[in-house]
């Protein structure tokens, strides 16, 4: 099952801070935000194909997530993203023990384009990230491996509606991610069929999102909810009680919440808290996921 908790870092890290890819904040020019996060999720239940299952030899499967991201502004309409999850993953009973480690590491950019400004604004952003392992984890070590272990590189389209008279926002993006090869440490795999290679494709995904939210108290106070749906391209199911693979497709519906804050008396430090859960999908955990962290501004 460790393709299902591939997906959920996935699902965590889309909510996991601003400046993120899945915003419309930038920063100004030579302006840079730091930013250290939490995120804990979990579940017990989850799809094989699209049927609920629950597993006895693992339980309650909970994954706790420290990310370090930095974020730069080129200029003011280009910004620059990094991003580095260190993960720990374990099982609530059964003989499969935990794992640790640096997943992949995540570098991309942010380019926002204004297209209307008066008392209703319109901003088109274009992102493009990419994503490669920090280590040489194993993929095959059930619920408890890190990730898939491949490369991936996305763009993403976003715009955003903002009201300014009560900064009601509407956001919606999209976006193809292009996911690599990757290896085992056997020659022969069956999924479809038998395949003699140790090289798996992973497949592609579609994403796409929709988020209504409000800016409160001069702006510093942000509210959210978000829709958020993934599509794998094709990949096979899993198999009856067996568990998945890396060539495993995956779908996701999830509805999240953030709530994010910059005191007026401290306005350079953020904090921030958001909420994640799995509502529909197709060959992963129904999970539940939370993340809190903090955010701190500064001008070089």
């Amino acid at each position: 099952m460790h393709r299902l908790t591939t997906l959920i870092f996935i699902l965590t890290s889309c909510v996991a801070f601003s400046q993120s890819f899945t915003d419309a904040e930038v920063m100004g020019k030579r302006e840079v935000c730091l930013a250290a996060m939490y995120g804990h999720d979990s579940w017990d239940t989850y799809y094989e194909a699209d049927i609920k299952r629950t597993n006895g030899n693992i339980g309650t499967l909970t994954r706790q997530t420290t990310l370090a991201a930095a974020v730069y502004g080129i200029s003011s309409k280009l910004t620059l993203i990094a991003m580095l999850p260190y993960m720990h993953v374990a099982p609530s009973q059964g003989t499969m023990t935990s794992s640790s480690g640096f997943q992949d590491a995540t570098l991309g950019l942010k380019y926002k384009l204004p297209i209307l400004d008066k008392g209703i604004s319109l901003s088109a952003f274009i992102m493009s990230f990419g994503s490669t392992p920090t280590s040489n984890y194993n993929t095959e070590l059930g619920p408890m491996s890190l990730g898939a272990n491949c490369n991936e590189w996305a763009n993403r389209l976003m715009l955003e509606v903002r009201h300014h008279g009560s900064g009601v926002f509407f956001r919606p993006w999209v976006s193809y991610h292009m996911r690599g090869m990757c290896s085992l440490e056997r020659t022969y795999y069956f999924t479809d069929e038998g395949y003699y290679s140790d090289q798996v494709n992973v497949p592609d995904q579609w994403q796409m999102a929709l988020t209504l939210g409000s800016r409160f108290l001069d702006n510093n106070l942000r509210i959210e909810a978000s829709l958020m749906k993934i599509e794998s391209i094709g990949g096979a199911d899993i198999r009856r009680y067996e568990m998945p693979f890396p060539g495993t497709g995956m779908d996701a519906t999830t509805v999240s919440g953030l709530v994010q804050y910059y005191p007026k008396f401290l306005p350079a430090l953020g904090v921030q808290v958001s909420y994640m859960q799995v509502i529909d999908g197709r060959n992963m955990g129904i999970s539940t996921a939370w993340t809190t962290g903090l955010m701190y501004r500064f001008s070089i």
